[in-house]
């Protein structure tokens, strides 16, 4: 989901956003179980996108590859960082932020997919929510150098500048690692036209109750190992193939579109 360099990594580097417009394959189910618990319907018309769509629809519209801008980039220009939004803004972000880092996200000039504000308003999702679950309309970050141009011309006009990377001055907790501004005043304005989101009516979805499930779920899988595994020094999880099997075949599979298998392949990497 990502690659990085974070000996090379110098105050002033720049973090790169590519826009998407729809969701990561990964967080419909996210998106749909939100749904359940609202007064929507798939099969209802949209209210965002394309209007002659169902709801449904339009939340399936595939997202965007970045093969071709990616690996035209990395021809021009030293990237040091790469992060595929799928999770969520700010947890994809974060693990290309190495710890003696901080980083200001500024949404100012990035425009803000309807949808969100739709979201925001029909499902009554916080934008703290939204940040931890979507893309919120970024679908590939990049850390390239601040000396470094080429990239306005080699990713098109939708690529801007989306923060600077800064050495921490002070020990902080993580989660003051990167801050967001202007995506609350950016939401607010695409939510007025499906009727505005106000503190009262907004929710999160990660109920305390949740998180400690999926933290005693962490727990148990790093505790618990079967005897066809074994645990390498750097703690890596490796699983011997049964003697059973006769002619393994290994597949793999891709919770995306393929745009970090296709750059690999291209870049033999």
């Amino acid at each position: 989901r990502n690659c990085r360099k974070f000996k090379q990594y110098e105050a002033g580097d720049l973090l790169i956003s590519l826009p998407v417009e729809w969701l990561a394959l990964c967080r419909l189910s996210f998106v749909a179980k939100t749904i359940r618990n609202a007064d929507v319907e798939l099969f209802d018309k949209c209210e965002f996108g394309d209007g002659s769509k169902t709801l449904g629809q339009q939340l399936c519209e595939p997202s965007r590859v970045y093969v071709k801008e990616v690996l035209a980039l990395l021809r021009e220009c030293e990237v040091k960082a790469i992060s595929h939004i799928t999770t969520g803004l700010l947890p994809d972000v974060q693990r290309i932020i190495p710890p003696d880092h901080e980083i200001s996200l500024d949404f100012g000039d990035l425009k803000i997919p309807a949808m969100y504000g739709w979201l925001a308003d029909r499902l009554r999702l916080s934008p703290q929510t939204l940040l931890d679950n979507l893309n919120c309309g970024i679908g590939l970050v990049l850390v390239v150098p601040k000396k470094c141009t080429v990239w306005k011309q080699v990713l098109g006009a939708g690529a801007k500048v989306f923060g600077v990377l800064k050495r921490k001055m002070h020990t902080c907790h993580q989660q003051h690692q990167i801050e967001v501004r202007n995506f609350v005043e950016g939401l607010e304005k695409i939510a007025e036209r499906f009727g505005g989101i106000t503190e009262r009516n907004t929710r999160t979805l990660d109920e305390p109750h949740e998180r400690d499930l999926a933290l005693e779920l962490c727990d148990a899988a790093l505790t618990q190992q079967r005897n066809e595994t074994i645990t390498t020094k750097l703690g890596r999880r490796l699983m011997r193939v049964p003697q059973t099997y006769k002619d393994p075949v290994l597949v793999l599979g891709t919770d995306g579109v393929g745009t970090k298998i296709k750059i690999a392949q291209q870049t033999e990497r």
